[in-house]
């Protein structure tokens, strides 16, 4: 019997060493797990950027957070070349500075995350935190089609099914830089009824004799109709590429024919919000 209460005690201290350093391991996980929460000082360095995106009718409909670099020798703003999992916290003092500009509640805002971000199990707390702050504007996550590419069997099962977590958050879901290769087209529409948005280059799309299309904006179109997927045309350059939306009936565009990326934070874009609109 004393052996047995021995064996118990060394049972119970075994599982209380073991609970508390589980318990520390996820705390130090928590608190240095990028995407959400945490990231190196970046004030300067990153600013977002806003660009509209229109209907057929040149009408705003929604607005494009796009995160932008500070390159110090040509004193430009660029695409970062690595921003590996940027903090999702750092986009709600963005969105709390567009908020004023916003006339219409008719509008969605659209952010850029990645699939480390989707996975987070504290994406469903920034949800609620970002829905607090835009009440009146529809919240879009845009997920560019690297991730999927990129992603294993595994992982893309996991994206797929959060996909349908978040959608029943009200947060509708964009693919972007979707090409015209035949790949990207066989290894989206397995996640077609999870999402709203296919976002297509322009450029993408432009045959050529040193540029073959596997699949058209039109085959694309046929597939998207079963799933009520709406297509959103972007980098639209030339009033060709528009005409090419009109034709197709591509309800949503975005690119420089309409305007070009704007900082909302200088005070000269802040005079001119009006623009935005």
């Amino acid at each position: 019997m004393r052996s047995l209460a021995i064996l118990l005690w060394w049972i119970f201290v075994v599982f209380t060493i073991l609970s508390i350093l589980a318990c520390i391991e996820s705390w130090i996980h928590y608190h240095r797990k990028p995407g959400i929460d945490t990231g190196d000082d970046q004030n300067g360095r990153y600013r977002y950027f806003v660009q509209s995106i229109r209907d057929q009718q040149s009408h705003v409909v929604g607005y494009a957070l796009l995160l932008r670099e500070y390159d110090e020798q040509s004193k430009q703003w660029h695409l970062p070349e690595r921003v590996a999992d940027f903090p999702l916290s750092r986009v709600i003092s963005v969105i709390q500075d567009l908020k004023p500009y916003l006339k219409s509640a008719d509008t969605f805002i659209t952010l850029n995350v990645t699939a480390t971000q989707v996975l987070d199990f504290r994406i469903s707390r920034f949800i609620g935190w970002a829905q607090d702050v835009l009440p009146d504007q529809r919240l879009v996550f845009e997920i560019s089609v690297s991730e999927f590419l990129q992603s294993g069997y595994t992982k893309r099962r996991r994206l797929n099914q959060q996909l349908k977590e978040i959608t029943s958050q009200g947060v509708s879901i964009i693919i972007e830089d979707v090409d015209s290769s035949m790949r990207t087209y066989l290894l989206l529409r397995d996640f077609l009824p999870n999402i709203q948005y296919l976002k297509f280059k322009a450029q993408a799309f432009n045959k050529s004799q040193d540029h073959w299309i596997d699949v058209t904006l039109g085959m694309w179109q046929k597939q998207l109709q079963n799933y009520h997927v709406q297509m959103i045309l972007e980098q639209v350059e030339n009033p060709e590429q528009s005409r090419l939306a009109d034709q197709l009936g591509i309800p949503y565009r975005q690119g420089y024919l309409y305007d070009r990326p704007r900082d909302i934070s200088s005070h000269a874009d802040r005079s001119k919000a009006d623009e935005l609109n």
